[in-house]
């Protein structure tokens, strides 16, 4: 009877951790979708509180400033390399708390190429280390004038 008990309590536990790594993932896509608004609603927040205890307003003023440097950095790096991402994709597969195994999706344009690259990334903590192993790499890319790289790639 008891081992029925822990059986049952496992499972639930793993069905937290699945719903869990959906609300992350429903998080990540709310953010991704309504980067503009929040952007907004920070800014308001900054507005409203300047004349009030100062710690919001402080706060807000952080994220701003995070924002802002984030996306000048990735502007740099889509200039360097002229690589820009469209999309991106996030499933978590697996997690417990020595593993977690993570699917993703990204596409975009390399210059004139377009391009989709799905791979699977497994991450096993162990004590103090964290190895990061990327599997199942599959690349797609929609290039009639570059045939030959797209024949190198597959």
């Amino acid at each position: 009877m008891e081992e029925k008990y822990e059986e049952e309590i496992k499972l639930l536990q793993q069905d937290i951790e699945t719903w869990e790594a959906e609300r992350e993932e429903c998080l990540r896509a709310v953010s991704r979708q309504h980067k503009e608004t929040l952007k907004n609603i920070l800014k308001n927040i900054s507005i409203r509180r300047e004349g009030g205890d100062g710690v919001i307003n402080k706060d807000a003023s952080k994220l701003m400033q995070e924002i802002s440097d984030l996306e000048k950095d990735l502007k740099r790096q889509t200039d360097i390399s002229g690589i820009s991402l469209s999309e991106c994709w996030v499933r978590t597969l697996e997690k417990s708390n020595e593993k977690t195994v993570q699917q993703y999706r990204l596409t975009g344009r390399c210059w004139f190429l377009s391009f989709q690259v799905e791979f699977a990334l497994t991450e096993i903590q162990g004590g103090e280390t964290i190895l990061k192993k990327v599997t199942d790499l599959n690349i797609i890319s929609d290039g009639v004038e570059f045939k030959d790289l797209c024949a190198f790639l597959s």
